[in-house]
């Protein structure tokens, strides 16, 4: 059965936490960190989403996204694919 679509609130703000498979690690070294940093900046401003916060783990990452007229989930689909 598949998954439900995510609520899209425009106002809301979004808790967004992704890891690794099997928790493996994302970020080798600080050259990985620096890269999602820039795609997630590039990807923000293209679909007009503001980061309030972010911490950047080994294995997993946590964002605080206030989404405007476009969904988060364009955003993650294009950053977390790529990365």
């Amino acid at each position: 059965m598949a998954r439900k679509p995510r609520i899209h609130v425009p106002q809301g703000l979004y808790h967004v936490i992704a890891r690794g498979n099997d928790r493996q690690v994302l970020f080798r070294d600080e050259a990985d960190y620096r890269e999602y940093l820039t795609r997630l900046r590039a990807g923000l401003h293209r679909h007009g989403i503001r980061c309030y916060a972010y911490c950047l783990m080994p294995n997993h990452l946590h964002l605080l996204l206030g989404p405007g007229a476009i969904p988060i989930s364009r955003l993650l689909q294009g950053i977390q694919g790529a990365f």
